[in-house]
C-alpha cells in the first residue's frame, strides 16, 4: 500500500525515483512530493481527504482494484499492522518530499534472531529470507497453519502461501495429512 501511495502521489516531473531501502529489520521508503499544506499536521492513520498528484493513475489503480478510494491507503496499513501486531511505520514530511519508516514486529524479529543464530549453513546459501524465516516457523510447530505463519511473521497470507509452494516445490518441506490435522514433514 505504501508503494501505491507513492506511484499515485509523485510528482513525475522531478524525474526523481521512488526509493526504497530494504534491511533485515527495517524498511526505508522515500517519495520526492510535494506534501498538501491541509495535510500536515493531522493523523494520515485517520480519516482524511485525499488529492493524488496523479488522479489519472489513481483511477486507473481504483479500476484495477487496487486501492478501494482515495485518501484510504494509512487507513489500511493501520489496519494491516493491528492484525500482524506491527508498529506502525513513521511518516517524517520533509520540504523534499516524505520518507516512510517501518519496522517489523516482534515475532519477525525472534523467528530473524534464531535464523541469524543457525550461521550459514546449505540452507541459508540456497534459500530466500521469507523463505528460511517461513521454515523455521514451521520447524518450530509443524502442526501450524500458514494463517498462523502469517500472524507470526507477519507477512501477507498470500505471500506465505506462495513461499510453501516453493519449500514444497524445492524438496524442503511436505504435507502429511490433512490441511486440518495434518502436520509439515521437513524433509531437508
Amino acid at each position: 500500500m505504501i508503494l501505491l501511495n507513492c506511484i499515485n502521489h509523485k510528482q513525475y516531473e522531478e524525474q526523481n525515483t521512488i526509493q526504497v531501502s530494504i534491511y533485515d529489520d527495517q524498511i526505508y521508503v522515500y517519495n520526492d512530493a510535494s506534501f498538501p499544506k491541509e495535510l500536515v499536521g493531522i493523523n494520515l492513520y485517520e480519516k482524511h481527504t485525499s488529492k493524488p498528484y496523479n488522479p489519472l493513475i489513481a483511477n486507473v489503480f481504483f479500476l484495477a482494484g487496487f486501492i478501494e478510494s482515495w485518501g484510504r491507503g494509512f487507513e489500511k496499513i493501520k489496519e494491516e499492522c493491528e492484525k500482524t501486531k506491527t508498529p506502525l511505520p513513521e511518516i517524517k514530511i520533509t520540504s523534499g518530499g516524505v520518507m516512510i519508516h517501518c519496522t517489523p514486529s516482534e515475532n519477525y524479529l525472534k523467528v530473524l534472531k534464531k535464523l541469524k543464530k543457525n550461521g550459514n549453513d546449505t540452507l541459508n546459501d540456497t534459500l530466500n529470507d521469507t523463505l528460511k524465516l517461513i521454515l523455521e516457523v514451521i520447524k518450530s510447530n509443524n502442526k501450524i497453519t500458514q494463517m498462523n505463519i502469517s500472524e507470526e511473521t507477519g507477512l501477507s497470507i498470500i505471500t506465505v502461501k506462495r513461499s510453501i509452494d516453493s519449500l514444497k516445490s524445492l524438496g524442503y518441506i511436505e504435507r502429511v495429512g490433512s490441511k486440518k490435522t495434518g502436520y509439515w514433514k521437513i524433509l531437508k
